[in-house]
Parts: C-alpha cells; structure tokens; sequence
C-alpha cells in the first residue's frame, strides 16, 4: 500500500538488526538480508528470504558486527536469470572490516541463487565497500577506502578505476555503464562527486 502500513517480517531472522538488504530483480520473492548486532554475536550473517521478507532462513553465520555500517553491500548479478530457479542465480556480498586484522573481510559470491557461498579469497582490497553489478553486463563495481574497483570475472580479478576513498557509491540500473562515487579530494580536503 505504498508504505502506508507496516508489519514486522523477521520470523527466523535471529540478528537483532540488519545493516543490508537485495531483493532479486529477476524475482521480487527473494530477499537477502544481513543480520547484525552492535558486537560480533554468532547468529549474524547472511538470511534469505523467498516469500518477500515473510519468513526467513539462515543461509550463513558470520560473527559480524555491522554497528553503523550502512553500506549497499549484497548486490544480485541480474544478468545470471535462470528458468529453472526463476531468479538470479548469482549474488555478491562485501564483508565489512571488523577490525584492522580482519582477514574475513573478502567478497563473498553465491552462483546458486544463495543457498551456498564461497569466498573470493584474492578480494580483500576490494571489500568492506559499497557494491553493485551493472545490469546489462554483469560487471561487479565495489567502492571502499581504497578507490573504485571494477571486475569483468565474477569478482575472481579486480581493475582500480580511481584511487579516491570512496564514502559512498551508487548506480541507477536505467544507466548501468554510470557509477557516482562521493570522494574525498586529499589534495583539496574537499568531499566531491566523480
């Protein structure tokens, strides 16, 4: 009803919050969620949802924190449709950083609608960032502390496009080839649009 009414749909999502949400854009039923706490607690990870956020499943645990992260962080490759599944078969998420000795915090890939999750091991640089998929290519495009990082595999190899600290990324799917980062300019000490 255009946001009119709401109504609580966290039955079997235990993490007392949740720092990110997808839904897929093949199949507006499945809905990915992150489930967090203000401190590391080991119900928090990756939920899943096919009924539009009705109920939820566990699909990963994770000791994440996500206390003030509001970072676009799970991102649906629209371009990995599957009849069978009838959805996307491929979903992206950017681990944040715990702390500065937080080897986990890589890019996780799921190639079976999110029901299973592997680590792409090589993408730490790459991680704890904004993260988008370009629609009609499938490009994987991530925004962090480190620059705008752009992948053409699946996120398995990654090109530094800007060298800027990203604070914030974004894409509108009606101009997937176009990514907004806001950045600050160190030469300047100004925030700025590229």
């Amino acid at each position: 009803d255009g946001g009119v009414h709401w109504t609580p749909s966290a039955i079997g999502f235990e993490g007392c919050g949740c720092t990110g949400f997808a839904y897929d854009p093949n199949n507006i039923n499945k809905v990915i969620g992150i489930g967090v706490n203000s401190w590391g607690c080991p119900q928090n990870g990756i939920y899943m949802s096919n009924d539009k956020g009705l109920t939820w499943e566990t699909i990963m645990q994770t000791r994440i924190c996500g206390f003030r992260d509001l970072r676009n962080q799970v991102a649906f490759d629209e371009t990995s449709y599957d009849e069978t599944l009838k959805g996307c078969m491929t979903i992206y998420w950017s681990r944040e950083k715990v702390n500065d000795d937080d080897a986990r915090s890589l890019i996780y890939r799921s190639d079976s609608g999110g029901t299973k999750w592997e680590i792409l091991y090589d993408s730490g640089k790459y991680a704890n960032g904004y993260i988008f998929v370009n629609a009609k290519t499938g490009a994987v495009a991530t925004g962090n502390s480190n620059g705008v990082h752009i992948s053409d595999d699946k996120g398995e190899t990654f090109k530094t496009v800007m060298e800027h600290e990203v604070l914030a990324l974004d894409y509108v799917n009606t101009r997937p080839n176009n990514l907004y980062a806001t950045i600050l300019n160190k030469t300047t000490n100004r925030y700025q649009l590229a």
